[in-house]
């Protein structure tokens, strides 16, 4: 994975309380795509909770 990638990776890792996201041994893709989903799932955390 690039720097960027992996700068981005470990701070989205920490703030997803995911530490096991991060890996060294990533490719760009795989990095790329581990982004996306800490990304959303932060997203998501970050709305107001669905009430029926």
């Amino acid at each position: 994975m690039s720097e960027d990638q992996e700068r981005t990776l470990r701070e989205l890792s920490k703030d997803a309380r995911e530490p096991e996201a991060f890996s060294r041994a990533l490719t760009q893709t795989e990095a790329a795509r581990r982004i996306t989903v800490l990304r959303a799932k932060l997203k998501l955390m970050s709305e107001p909770p669905h009430t029926a």
